[in-house]
């Protein structure tokens, strides 16, 4: 019998729910080579495309630094950050970059006291419409294990929940493409 981790299918999940995202005429039957070049394919297209250096309307809500036993979580405040990290990650964290500008999703560049970076992504609970996750991961979704980091990460996620859940306009300031989709368009 093969053993996998959970992590490992964690990672493919989120490799597909990603593609799926990010590849117009996504086929779920593809095999894990493919989804894994169709990734990187449109990991390359959002990187082509111009982010705004502009800073998201809801980025004052936010802490945007915590500091925790030598590691610090920094907000990423505008899609050109969300962009040129994710591009630094060789993951697709730039395609999160509208959910962000429409509240519903909040991402943080961990750094730990050896330097090494791993991106947190938050889901707002109030949105169920796009049924997005938490995800953890350091670069080329590899699965982070530093202890500090990973308890920097909970005390991020806890005051960043409690800031959504009090501050429900934050989902107010929605791109129209993604107030057409929660409308049924």
């Amino acid at each position: 019998m093969c053993k996998v981790k959970s992590s490992k299918v964690h990672q493919l999940l989120t490799t597909i729910n990603d593609t799926a995202n990010i590849r117009d005429g996504f086929n779920s039957n593809w095999s894990i080579k493919r989804m894994l070049s169709e990734h990187a394919a449109g990991v390359r297209e959002l990187m082509a495309k111009t982010y705004s250096k502009a800073l998201f309307n809801n980025v004052n809500f936010f802490t945007r630094r915590y500091d925790y036993k030598g590691c610090t979580a920094e907000l990423l405040t505008s899609a050109w950050e969300i962009g040129v990290h994710g591009k630094e990650q060789g993951h697709c964290v730039g395609g999160y970059a509208e959910l962000v500008a429409g509240g519903i999703y909040s991402i943080y560049k961990l750094t730990d006291a050896e330097g090494t970076v791993s991106t947190l992504g938050i889901a707002n609970p109030a949105d169920y419409y796009f049924c997005c996750v938490d995800q953890h991961w350091l670069a080329f979704n590899a699965e982070v294990t530093n202890e500090n980091v990973l308890e920097l990460a909970k005390i991020v996620k806890a005051d960043v929940l409690k800031i959504m859940e009090e501050h429900p306009e934050i989902m107010t300031s929605m791109p129209m493409s993604l107030r057409l989709i929660d409308a049924g368009f």
